[in-house]
């Protein structure tokens, strides 16, 4: 993740790829855990990422949620 203005924090799709594989699944299968289909993981991890409003709130929460059960490293 990376600050934006105003200090919001914007997800990447780099941290998005990292966490799918953190949790060692298949772009399907992370989209079925979020609840959105595999297409839009393939567009999230190509860099066709929501820049803002409700979609990149969603995916920061989403990202937290994940973000709290992967291990440290």
């Amino acid at each position: 993740m990376r600050q934006a203005k105003g200090g919001k924090e914007v997800i990447t799709s780099e941290a998005i790829r990292k966490a799918r594989d953190a949790l060692n699944e298949t772009q399907g299968q992370f989209a079925a855990r979020i609840g959105i289909n595999q297409a839009t993981v393939s567009r999230w991890e190509s860099g066709s990422l929501p820049k803002k409003g409700v979609a990149q709130a969603l995916l920061r929460r989403v990202m937290d949620d994940i973000n709290r059960f992967l291990p440290t490293q």
